[in-house]
């Protein structure tokens, strides 16, 4: 992967002139990665980076593409900003059944801003473009779908110890490639604890209804509900991290998922490291 970061204020610390105190509120980061796996019999085309002779079917065994533009304006204010960001991948997999490939094109735009030292609001907005073209499965894992996501949330934080966060998310998700049409709604709210630089605790739930039109099974139903099913479902779970000593740390990881049509999961992960 090759990543450039563009910060214009470096270059122009006195922004003497208005368009290079205009330039000094940007910061843009470009990142590349190319992946290949290929039994081409050429491979020094490869080494020189002919994207031409990537994800070639018959040749590559797995490949991807990935493209990345992020852009922050006044990243040095902490009473507001704006982010927006700019990914692509493309990707071609050869599996056991047959080759799947990938197209994902997302558009993100955040905005913030502290009307109080104590709060914070935030609102974030995606359009995103999800293709899967699987020979083998095409029922569970093909799909087209367009995505349009706004994400408000507030979060408060009356001190160091305590940090408090209410979001909102609405979705709409249209299958094209198969005329099935997905609207989510979702209410996480996340509650962190700490205390003196050894023990952290952050607790999290999460309420979700899914009005899913349309049959979808597999990785699709996946996508098209973002991983929660039709339906009405909660999520909830505990993370926490303590130092017994400045050597020895211990790990705690609950989550709780109750779908709508199944009986509650639960999931416990404890793990303690010791460093020396």
């Amino acid at each position: 992967p090759d990543r450039a970061v563009t910060r214009p204020r470096r270059l122009w610390p006195d922004g003497d002139v208005w368009w290079k105190a205009w330039l000094r509120r940007l910061t843009t980061e470009t990142r590349v990665e190319v992946q290949e796996q290929s039994r081409t019999d050429r491979p020094s085309e490869i080494y020189r980076l002919h994207l031409n002779r990537f994800r070639r079917p018959g040749q590559t065994i797995d490949g991807s593409l990935r493209l990345e533009q992020r852009l922050e304006v006044f990243r040095t204010r902490r009473d507001y900003g704006l982010d927006a960001s700019w990914r692509q991948v493309r990707g071609l997999a050869e599996r056991a059944a047959g080759a799947e490939r990938q197209f994902l094109n997302r558009w993100t735009v955040e905005g913030q801003v502290r009307p109080a030292s104590t709060w914070g609001l935030r609102v974030a907005g995606t359009a995103e473009r999800d293709r899967v073209q699987s020979e083998a499965f095409d029922e569970a894992r093909s799909f087209d779908i367009r995505t349009l996501r706004v994400r408000p949330s507030v979060s408060y934080q009356p001190g160091r110890t305590l940090d408090l966060t209410l979001s909102g998310v609405y979705a709409q998700k249209r299958d094209r490639a198969k005329g099935r049409q997905a609207d989510l709604l979702k209410f996480p709210v996340e509650l962190t604890w700490r205390r003196a630089g050894r023990l952290r605790l952050t607790a999290n739930a999460e309420l979700a209804q899914v009005d899913l039109s349309g049959a979808a099974i597999g990785l699709a139903q996946f996508e098209l509900t973002d991983g929660r099913g039709p339906g009405t479902s909660f999520l909830w779970g505990l993370q926490g991290r303590y130092a017994l000593t400045d050597n020895l740390r211990a790990t705690l990881n609950y989550d709780g998922r109750a779908p709508s049509t199944t009986d509650p999961i639960h999931t416990v992960r404890v793990q303690v490291n010791a460093s020396f």
